[in-house]
């Protein structure tokens, strides 16, 4: 024989259960989709910031022999690259380093219907001028 005040309490298990499935699920799944986000803003200010270093000061270069980079044309060539990816951060450059972030946003699908929206991605990167070829250090 069955109490009646038991009535209903497997669905309300049930119903417990599943939601925690599902924001498990959520977890795992925009978790995924949020980390590739994340790669793919490092990969475009590192891409953005190579693109920079490349712009190098030719007055320098032909008066002196050194290698420097042009910092108004490294910020411009920089921005660039990011217009041109679609995407929109900030461009530095000091002395001969490039410095980019970019900004991103990535769209929680299955979080979002627990009133998670979008979260913020932020991909940085740096490049410097090299001249030659050189060698990692052992170790």
């Amino acid at each position: 024989m069955t109490s009646t005040d038991e009535r209903g309490s497997v669905s309300l298990v049930a119903l417990a259960m599943a939601t925690s499935l599902i924001l498990c699920a959520g977890l795992v799944l925009d978790g995924g989709h949020v980390l590739a986000a994340r790669r793919a803003a490092i990969s475009i200010a590192s891409q953005a910031a190579r693109a920079g270093a490349q712009e190098l000061d030719i007055d320098t270069l032909r008066r002196t022999g050194t290698f420097h980079v042009d910092p108004n044309r490294a910020a411009a060539a920089a921005d660039a690259f990011l217009a041109a990816a679609g995407k929109h951060g900030q461009v530095s450059v000091h002395g001969d380093e490039v410095h980019v972030v970019v900004y991103d946003h990535q769209t929680l699908h299955i979080l979002g219907i627990a009133g998670l929206g979008d979260v913020q991605v932020t991909g940085r990167a740096s490049a410097h001028v090299v001249h030659g070829i050189t060698t990692a250090e052992p170790g």
